[in-house]
């Protein structure tokens, strides 16, 4: 049960929140059918994709130059792009599935992201995304603080800040996501909540405690978490965050929450 998360922890040591998340994440996706040759959209650097489909036919895109230059050179993924998801270099119904994890959130026109995908899918072919939920904001650490300690305001600005930094566009309802996806002529397949409330505060806690900053002389400062992890061994680091770490990542969610959202579709038209 706890593979996704060692393999995890091992790729993201140095950021531990996004190893939980990832973890759990991939845990989520586990029992999705993918069949190659498979599109990781967004991919990133490809460690999360290579992580979950293992040996599998793996074609990655991202407008991110340096992370599609690190994915290269580590050889995470087949076939590499750099390219805008709203507008991909690959012919019609090239690929059976289409995998887009912590992606979608972060572009303006998803719309026109949904068009693409539809289109080099293979008729019946299956897309796989996760997003944060609706129930994302509800989750994070500090604006449950702050609200709890009655500082409303704060707990807005909180999350207006956050959301910024992390350029979230999109934490819609699954209704929305349907009614998007329809539109692009796919089918909803499947749904589910990922990442329960216990594990969402911790990471949170964890991911703006990164940001955190000691000053030091001369201008200069260092962030808190970077300190920590320097300075502690890798080998005990791991095994610190591992006993840290695990109980969140064998919480799950209810069936109608979580701060993250998977959902699954496929392609209706049968024709390219």
């Amino acid at each position: 049960m706890s593979r996704f998360f060692v393999e995890a922890l091992k790729i993201y040591v140095d950021t531990p929140s996004l190893a939980l998340w990832r973890a759990i994440e991939a845990r989520a996706l586990a029992p999705v059918s993918f069949s190659p040759p498979v599109l990781d959209l967004a991919c990133g650097t490809g460690h999360f994709a290579r992580m979950l489909l293992g040996n599998m036919v793996i074609t990655g895109c991202d407008l991110d130059e340096n992370a599609v230059r690190i994915a290269a050179k580590e050889k995470t993924l087949d076939a590499l792009s750099v390219a805008d998801a709203r507008a991909l270099p690959y012919p019609d119904c090239a690929f059976n599935s289409v995998l887009a994890n912590c992606a979608l959130e972060h572009i303006h026109d998803v719309g026109q992201v949904m068009a693409e995908v539809a289109r080099v899918l293979k008729p019946m072919g299956v897309l796989a995304f996760t997003v944060p939920s609706e129930h994302f904001n509800d989750l994070l650490f500090f604006p449950r603080l702050y609200q709890f300690l009655g500082l409303h305001s704060r707990a807005r600005r909180h999350i207006q800040w956050y959301n910024s930094l992390q350029q979230h566009y999109h934490m819609d309802p699954l209704s929305v996501w349907v009614n998007r996806l329809k539109t692009a002529g796919f089918k909803l397949i499947l749904h589910r909540y990922y990442m329960p409330m216990f594990s969402t505060l911790i990471f949170s806690l964890w991911d703006v405690m990164a940001k955190w900053t000691i000053p030091l002389r001369r201008n200069r400062s260092i962030r808190i978490q970077q300190f920590l992890l320097d300075w502690v061994p890798n080998r005990i680091l791991f095994w610190i965050l591992y006993y840290h770490l695990i109980r969140y990542y064998r919480s799950l969610p209810n069936a109608d929450s979580g701060s993250g959202l998977l959902v699954v579709a496929r392609k209706e038209v049968d024709r390219c």
